[in-house]
């Protein structure tokens, strides 16, 4: 359903499939510079989905799990337009890093309970590495062709 590994729609966009090996996990990771951007690229990514309907407003980010009869596929999405205080950046990737952990957990039958946290404290570590990897690739890469215009 989803597009090849780090393709680049844009030089605003950058879809990247991400996995969690543990649990082997797969999920598709969209960064991007503006709202619009990452809808149109969620749009072409997943047809129909048309999550610019769903969704109002300005978009820090997104978490969800999308259905069809085909498949799910766990997306998360950071806009690194609205990140511009420091700290911003880290606070908006944890925060859907949470958000992920629970439709993880959730898919591997995995039920959060204070005797067994620390599952979901590593898997959210894991998490937080991967898609500030992919946040800090796309940014350099903003850069870069910026530089070369």
């Amino acid at each position: 359903m989803a597009k090849k590994k780090n393709e680049k729609l844009s030089t605003q966009t950058m879809h990247t499939m991400l996995q969690v090996p543990l649990f082997h996990v797969t999920y598709n990771c969209i960064v991007g510079n503006g709202t619009d951007s990452l809808m149109k690229h969620a749009d072409l990514l997943f047809p129909g989905l048309n999550l610019a309907k769903k969704i109002k407003g300005v978009l820090g980010g997104y978490t969800c799990l999308i259905t069809s009869n085909k498949a799910e596929e766990l997306v998360i999405m950071i806009n690194t337009d609205v990140i511009n205080a420091p700290g911003t950046v880290e606070r908006r990737i944890a925060h859907e890093c949470l958000h992920l952990s629970w439709y993880i957990l959730d898919a591997v039958g995995i039920t959060i309970t204070s005797d067994n946290h620390e599952i979901q404290a590593y898997l959210i570590e894991s998490l937080i590495e991967e898609v500030n990897k992919a946040v800090k690739k796309n940014m350099e890469n903003e850069i870069s062709d910026f530089d070369s215009l």
